[in-house]
């Protein structure tokens, strides 16, 4: 059974990663908001659009980062 987090913690991690260079210039998100958004889906079950809401991305590219292709 996967574990739940609610919005104002993920939040609160989102706010407290370090600065990073951003992976390439067409993506808006870090190394370090990567590695988290993997994370938050694969170790709590947080589905795509709830993910792209969070980090202000669309749906399409939260699945894509999810299943590693980007």
């Amino acid at each position: 059974m996967t574990q739940t987090i609610t919005d104002s913690e993920i939040r609160a991690r989102i706010s407290q990663l370090p600065p990073g260079r951003i992976t390439d210039a067409r993506e808006r998100l870090t190394v370090w908001q990567i590695d988290l958004m993997r994370e938050l889906h694969e170790d709590y079950g947080v589905g795509y659009r709830r993910l792209s809401r969070l980090f202000g991305v669309c749906k399409t590219h939260t699945r894509r980062i999810c299943l590693y292709e980007r």
